[in-house]
């Protein structure tokens, strides 16, 4: 058949090498690995080519439910050890990033996908849990009317206190994404719960505290991390405008600056991009809803001063 004929042919590109870089490295890995290694890169890389290819040439529509069902394999080998097979892994990452944008007219696949994001979110592999928050941002708007939200945002929110730094900032950008397509009484229920966790998990401290002293409390630093990128998702979600909650979130953040890292980092971050993407009408009418300390307050934490020794 025509698939089998564009398999074969890509097993002899593989095993004979070419001029490209891709084929040298792939030459290479297949060089010192087992006929049993062999078989599975090369299945591997004839199937991460055929979903570029199905994509780029218009066929992703009726290929659908074949390349949904690839989407957790593409999720799984984002990142793979040793470096020799790095080539396998970008392209899953171009093949991933394709199949971002496949049209899904189907209930059906489009709750599939769903659940493999789900899943992926909560797998041992990191790069597995970044990839799929990353799918997420893309699909949530793309499948928006066919969703089931809640779930979504569930594993959204519990990736902001996920054991790797990355993933959390990863899932506060995403959820910031997914707070613009959100029902109004849901996202203040989420707001609410940001807030309380941040007041309860994160006590106050005096500005001239010591940074590096740890919070006296016993939840784990990704736990009470996430109270704060929660609270940065919602800043970051009107880039532009000020919604009514703005003045009190960007508060809650000023009070948190004295936290060590990375929640005094991420409360840093958050405020000078506030100040970055609004422009000086909008920030007049913060002002005016703040007293001049407060303001000076925000000001301060967002463009600290630096002393040279």
């Amino acid at each position: 058949t025509e698939l089998e004929a564009m398999e074969h042919d890509a097993v002899d590109g593989v095993l004979e090498g070419g001029a490209g870089e891709e084929e040298r490295a792939e030459a290479a890995a297949l060089q010192d690995a087992s006929e049993e290694e062999q078989g599975a890169l090369v299945t591997i890389a004839f199937a991460v080519e055929f979903v570029v290819e199905a994509l780029y040439d218009g066929n992703g529509p009726q290929l659908g439910p074949w390349l949904v069902d690839m989407l957790p394999g593409l999720l799984k080998i984002q990142e793979l050890i040793p470096s020799k097979l790095q080539f396998v892994s970008l392209s899953a990452r171009k093949a991933l990033s394709s199949l971002r944008y496949l049209p899904l007219y189907s209930l059906d696949l489009v709750q599939k996908v769903e659940r493999v994001l789900c899943e992926a979110t909560s797998s041992d592999l990191w790069s597995e849990r970044a990839a799929a928050l990353v799918f997420m941002q893309c699909f949530w708007f793309h499948a928006f009317f066919m969703l089931a939200h809640q779930s979504l945002v569930e594993a959204v929110v519990e990736r902001l206190s996920d054991s790797k730094l990355e993933v959390r900032e990863l899932a506060s950008s995403t959820l910031s994404g997914l707070l613009k397509g959100m029902r109004e009484e849901h996202s203040r229920a989420l707001l609410a719960s940001f807030l309380t966790k941040a007041k309860t998990l994160l006590p106050s401290r005096r500005r001239w505290a010591t940074r590096d002293v740890p919070a006296e409390t016993s939840t784990s630093l990704p736990v009470r991390h996430a109270a704060v990128l929660g609270l940065r998702a919602f800043v970051l979600s009107s880039p532009y405008d000020v919604p009514a909650w703005l003045p009190e979130v960007l508060m809650a953040l000023v009070r948190l600056a004295p936290e060590p890292p990375p929640v005094s980092t991420t409360v840093t971050k958050t405020l000078a991009e506030f100040r970055r993407t609004h422009e000086e009408v909008v920030l007049a009418s913060v002002r005016d809803v703040l007293t001049s300390e407060q303001w000076e307050a925000i000001r301060d934490v967002a463009h600290p001063v630096t002393y040279f020794v």
